[in-house]
């Protein structure tokens, strides 16, 4: 994994520069000017092979039902073909964008296969890093758990890591959520 430094700046209200500091960059977190990204590609590209095979199974499948000379003309077919063309389409979409985290000043977005959760700063209490078992397969995994101002709480088991992994990506992403909302409570 490639790692590099970086000083980022902030620009206040009357043009005065304060510098934030040094600030590590990986593969899976990106710092942008209005926040930062953090993404999961492991899981996005394991379900993207399968689902991109499916279709692409799915399309020769259809070509082959309304090119073929031979083939008799069954409609039921050809439509479920281009149904399951459409559904499969839409999960390469969804997966492509899955597993990934946006902290901006406006709020945390959090995309998952089936579900965006758009979060405002206000709605929010803290973060934690939460290991267990996750999964089909019950392998200790550490995911990100969000706590709400109501007292509620939601686990995003799809933004999880090994828990041998070194450094501990979830415990900086949380590290880096806890602080921003800090600092944007503050002003």
């Amino acid at each position: 994994m490639r790692h590099r430094s970086i000083r980022l700046v902030e620009f206040g209200d009357h043009g005065q520069v304060r510098e934030i500091g040094a600030t590590r960059v990986s593969a899976r977190l990106k710092i942008t000017p209005h926040g930062f990204r953090f993404r999961v590609p492991g899981q996005a590209m394991i379900l993207g092979v399968f689902f991109g095979l499916g279709l692409a199974l799915c399309i020769g499948a259809c070509a082959s039902a309304f090119t073929h000379p031979h083939r008799l003309d069954d409609f039921a077919e050809k439509v479920t073909l281009l149904v399951l063309i459409a559904v499969l389409g839409w999960l390469l979409f969804r997966i492509a964008r899955s597993g990934t985290l946006i902290a901006s000043r406006s709020g945390v977005v959090i995309r998952n296969l089936l579900r965006t959760h758009r979060l405002s700063w206000n709605e929010l209490s803290w973060f934690e890093e939460k290991c267990m078992p996750i999964g089909a397969s019950q392998v200790p995994r550490c995911f990100l758990r969000v706590h709400f101002v109501d007292g509620s709480s939601r686990n995003f088991t799809e933004l999880n890591d090994s828990r041998r992994r070194n450094p501990d990506v979830i415990a900086e992403l949380v590290l880096r959520l806890g602080d921003m909302k800090k600092s944007l409570s503050e002003k």
